[in-house]
């Protein structure tokens, strides 16, 4: 049986997909015409699609681990964090390409920029939660979003992030096919919930606050004692 490789044409394909333009336009027009209110998403030319992480040790682990936030951090485009700019390029380049070649480099710097290797500082939600709450190592995981587009503010708003799973982030998990999911953050958990349409093993911690509770079950949840 061939060994599932993070990099397979499945994986190219939806990555792409995700981190394309053309992809979420005929989306949001849909959405649009349904009267879906659009205003809370920044525009793509600010805040580009961010389709998510496997690492490279994902698929040859006995236990596959997805750690899920709840959508992209809204920078502010001001900074243009030259990071992000980079991230946003690579994804762009592998949405054209398709290739082997585009998907690796577009991992390893994600990879880079999430540890913070060679950059300012780590990803919050990396630094907090993967490397502190859960001591994970990048490299056995994925990290996705529930939602993979960049709202003003940071705002929440369930009526695009729970249309926005169904076009990619439940495509993502079919094709991962998870042992466990931990979610980042109590809401995001109570609509993956609701939402998801397959029974995947689920728990949540808390992304601010006093979370040693729910940050002991998640330990145990994913069998580390």
């Amino acid at each position: 049986m061939k060994k599932t490789k993070r990099t397979d044409k499945a994986f190219r394909d939806l990555w792409a997909d995700i981190g394309s333009k053309e992809y979420w336009a005929s989306i949001l027009e849909k959405w649009a015409k349904n009267q879906v209110p659009l205003r809370d998403l920044i525009p793509f030319k600010d805040r580009w699609p961010q389709p998510g992480y496997i690492g490279r040790n994902y698929f040859s682990l006995s236990k596959r681990i997805v750690i899920m936030g709840q959508n992209p951090s809204a920078n502010d485009p001001g900074e243009n964090y030259a990071p992000d700019q980079e991230l946003f390029e690579l994804i762009r380049n592998h949405s054209r390409e398709r290739s082997v070649t585009s998907l690796k480099a577009l991992f390893d710097m994600q990879g880079k920029v999430m540890r913070g290797e060679g950059y300012r500082w780590a990803w919050r939600p990396i630094r907090i939660h993967v490397f502190g709450d859960l001591e994970l190592d990048l490299e056995d995981i994925a990290y996705l979003n529930y939602c993979p587009l960049s709202t003003r503010g940071n705002k929440t708003n369930w009526s695009i992030f729970n249309r926005a799973y169904k076009h990619s982030t439940e495509l993502q998990l079919e094709r991962l096919s998870p042992d466990k999911i931990v979610v980042l953050g109590k809401g995001a958990h109570e609509e993956f919930i609701r939402n998801r349409s397959n029974e995947w093993p689920t728990c949540y911690i808390p992304r601010r606050g006093n979370r040693d509770v729910e940050v002991a079950y998640a330990r145990k949840f994913l069998g580390q004692y």
